[in-house]
């Protein structure tokens, strides 16, 4: 997470936050974390504007999960660690792949119940999509029953039409040549 504090922008607030069907969050799973004060926050992101010199600010709950519950506020991305929840929505570097990128796991495909190893604290690796290697965080690794081995990265990925990097969350097929660890 950040360690600066998000910024606060003055901007109208809605009375009410756009219906669910309506969020961004529904359309692109995109959460916010960021720290306000001494407060660590979290918060769907309900909406986003343009702001000047192509910044942008995004829609969230603030204080939520304190007593008297919470409010909407607008925050620059700035101070804030985006992430992708959404397996369907991809990501700039993922829209042309290439030979030598991590293939994405089927679990659908794969019988039985996987013998999982949970790491904690999540191992620091690097993942080649779009050519490229990227930072990560693999927190899940899956066994299966027939000898496939599937693991949950964390890929921090850059996006050039939030001028930020975003966390997604994938599954992949276990390859030591797309996958590598970056603590070894």
């Amino acid at each position: 997470m950040n360690d600066s504090n998000a910024e606060e922008v003055p901007l109208p607030v809605p009375a009410h936050p756009p219906a669910w069907r309506d969020s961004y969050f529904r359309r692109s799973g995109l959460w916010a974390r960021w720290r306000a004060g001494d407060r660590p926050q979290s918060s769907e992101v309900l909406a986003w504007c343009e702001l000047a010199g192509r910044e942008r600010a995004v829609l969230v709950y603030v204080g939520l999960h304190q007593p008297g519950g919470g409010r909407l506020g607008w925050f620059r991305t700035a101070g804030m660690d985006l992430e992708c929840l959404s397996p369907t929505v991809t990501a700039a570097a993922e829209h042309d792949p290439c030979d030598g990128d991590a293939s994405p796991a089927d679990h659908g495909a794969l019988k039985g119940d996987p013998q999982i190893t949970r790491f904690e604290p999540a191992r620091d690796c690097e993942v080649r999509i779009g050519g490229t290697w990227h930072p990560a965080r693999m927190i899940r690794r899956y066994a299966w029953l027939d000898g496939q081995v599937t693991v949950v990265v964390w890929p921090r990925l850059w996006e050039p039409d939030w001028q930020t990097s975003i966390r997604y969350h994938r599954h992949y097929q276990w390859d030591s040549r797309t996958i590598q660890s970056r603590t070894a």
